[in-house]
């Protein structure tokens, strides 16, 4: 089972993603969870042998998870507890899930630990809302009403006049629907915001070069 965003591997992401939150909040400020794996695997090999061939796997997979998260939370973490300081609108929760990525849920913990009523009619207000700004910005919609998914973003370094390949290319973001996501799950379709690429961006009418996705744990995915 690993960390995704559905079913179990769901409830795995939402308890890392807990502890890398209360690990912030105790002055963590680097991955330090998959060092944890070799804790546990230590104390529970006896009954789980099992754990000696796979902890640096699994460590390799919380890592990812962490390093990942971090770029959510670098950001989006300081301005969530600056917001639960004041008056936290469903509104501006919107702001910081589409934003910064911040998970709903993620929120809502964040919220109750807070002591803060979360305001979930007024999040899904804004979330209709800026759905249909960003159907209408599809449709050829003034740039006012593109996603701020998009606007906030630093602009990308194109480098595909000179090479074909890019390396060590950050994510800035996730987009699905038009929305910020903080991952996205196999087979999902969604938009991929990079701070330097050599991926041509075609316009609809024409037929997109295909290109690859290089990860860190060798897989290939198709993107079109």
């Amino acid at each position: 089972m690993l960390p995704s965003n559905e079913g179990r591997g769901y409830v795995l992401r939402k308890i890392l993603r807990r502890g890398i939150r209360h690990g912030r909040l105790l002055g963590q400020e680097k991955p330090f969870l998959y060092d944890m794996v070799y804790a546990v695997r230590d104390l529970m090999e006896g009954a789980y042998p099992e754990l000696k061939d796979s902890a640096p796997r699994i460590a390799k997979v919380v890592e990812a998870e962490e390093k990942q998260f971090d770029r959510v939370l670098k950001i989006g973490l300081t301005r969530l507890n600056e917001e639960l300081q004041g008056s936290f609108t469903g509104e501006k929760a919107f702001h910081l899930y589409e934003t910064f990525g911040l998970p709903l849920d993620f929120m809502v913990d964040a919220a109750r630990d807070a002591g803060v009523k979360f305001d979930d009619e007024g999040f899904e207000k804004a979330r209709a809302e800026e759905q249909t700004r960003a159907r209408a910005s599809w449709k050829g919609g003034s740039q006012k009403s593109a996603s701020p998914a998009f606007r906030e973003l630093p602009k990308t370094v194109f480098e595909g006049y000179r090479q074909i390949n890019s390396s060590n290319c950050e994510v800035l973001a996730i987009v699905k629907d038009g929305l910020g996501v903080p991952a996205a799950a196999a087979g999902d379709e969604v938009e991929i915001v990079l701070d330097h690429t050599s991926f041509y961006g075609t316009p609809a009418a024409r037929l997109a070069t295909p290109a690859f996705f290089w990860l860190w744990t060798g897989t290939r995915p198709w993107l079109r």
